[in-house]
Parts: C-alpha cells; structure tokens; sequence
C-alpha cells in the first residue's frame, strides 16, 4: 500500500545523540530559526511554558509567540512562521501537527532521539531532513504501519467522514470496534506508530489521542460492553482486499 505523504511545510531535526549535548542542539535549533526568513515572527513551542520562559532574554526572544500543551486556545496564528519545538512530547507534537504544520513557512523539531518513539515515527511520516546532514528521512521498515492496520483505518475515516453531521461527532465508538478485530486477528497495535501515522493522514488529535487511550484498553484485555461499538461494522475481509492479500487456507 502505498501510504499519502502530508502536505505539509519543510520539517528539520536534530538529536540528541553522537556526542551532542542538549545544550548543543538547543543552540543549533536556535540558530536555525533566527536564519529563517520572517525569524521576528517566529514561534516557539514546549511542553513546559516555564521553560520557554528560559530562553534569552534579547528583545528578539521576547518577541517570539509562545505555544505549549496547555494553551486554552489556537496560540500563535503560526501563518508563515517559522516554528521551533523543544523536545515535544506526543501531545504537543500532535497539537502542532494539527494546527500549525500546514501553515507555517518550515517547522524544526529537537528529539532526543532514539529515546524518543513518537516524534520518531512522525519523523519518518513526514519526510524530516537532518538538520546537520541535510538527508531527508524515508519510512523505515521497523515504523511503517502494518498494512492492514492502515487499510482497516483508512475505511473507517471513510465511513466516518460520511457519516459526518456535527463538529462534535466522534468516531470513539467505531475505533473501538476495528482495534478489537484488529486484536482479534493477531495484529500488532502500537500506539506510536498508529498516532503518528493518523494524525498526519488528518485524524483530529482529538480522535488521535482517543486512539491511544483504546490501544492502550484493548492491550490490558478491557472489556468492552456492547455499547461500546456504535453502528462501524469491522469488516476484515475488506481490508485484506485493499492491500491485496489472500489469507491462507485454512485445514
């Protein structure tokens, strides 16, 4: 299967590893958004807003808009900016993903690298290039999505967009039903993976974050009541059919 890459702004990184210190990554990623075009207008984002309140104080810090997981609203409008992340965490980075990927001029994001599984596999689905060596990064075979994880997610955003009536609506009740034979027929959920993937095939993070909190159940062995399920309708057979696979017969 042939997965959809986002449209999204140019994403960087940089990591912690090799020898790099956080000081030192902290000052590359910096730098870089200091030599982008618009810098004055440029954003800021962490997990934690005291520690953007750690950054120089030059007037040119000051100026920069600031965005973290508790923000009540949208934050900084984010329209041709370039953005900076502080070692995000899968919140954030799912916040930033949602509301400011598509908008704003180039986005570079600090990890801490192998220690860091989300922002990792969301790396890999955006197409990030190393800051330090300019290599764009390409799905690896230990994060792509299992194929018919990905098929059985792709029919349910289908089914729901059409049956999309109010902003309110909720596919909670049909995710839970298609992790549940997902489950059924032994496939792997990680909830890294799936998160990243998701959110930048344009699940709300709303519905993303539900997903992990399902994953996570259904990993416990939850049991779910019958009310649980809504009117989503798993049909396994049909996602073996968008990738093309023949199950083996059965003796």
């Amino acid at each position: 299967m042939i997965l959809t890459k986002p449209d999204f702004a140019p994403i960087y990184y940089i990591e912690v590893q090799n020898g790099r210190r956080i000081e030192t990554v902290v000052a590359a990623g910096l730098e870089w958004l200091r030599s982008q075009p618009n810098a004055h207008r440029g954003v800021l984002a962490c997990d934690l807003s005291s520690a953007l309140h750690d950054m120089p104080k030059s007037p040119w810090f000051r100026s920069l808009s600031k965005v973290h997981t508790r923000d009540s609203g949208t934050g900084a409008a984010g329209s041709n900016r370039p953005l900076l992340a502080l070692f995000p965490t899968r919140d954030l980075l799912l916040k930033l993903t949602d509301l400011y990927a598509d908008r704003v001029s180039a986005m570079c994001v600090l990890t801490y690298g192998k220690n860091d599984p989300f922002p990792n596999a969301w790396l890999d689905y955006v197409g990030a290039i190393d800051l330090v060596t300019d290599q764009k990064r390409a799905i690896s075979t230990t994060n792509i999505l299992d194929p018919v994880v990905e098929a059985a997610f792709v029919s349910l955003k289908g089914q729901l967009t059409a049956q999309l009536c109010t902003p309110e609506h909720s596919y909670d009740p049909n995710g839970v039903a298609t992790l549940l034979e997902l489950q059924r027929h032994g496939h792997e959920l990680d909830e890294n993976t799936l998160a990243a993937w998701a959110i930048t095939q344009r699940f709300s993070r709303r519905d993303v974050a539900e997903f992990v909190e399902h994953i996570k159940k259904v990993k416990k062995a939850h049991r779910y009541s019958t009310k649980s399920y809504g009117s989503w309708q798993p049909n396994y057979q049909k996602w073996l059919h968008r990738i093309q696979v023949v199950p083996e017969e059965t003796a």
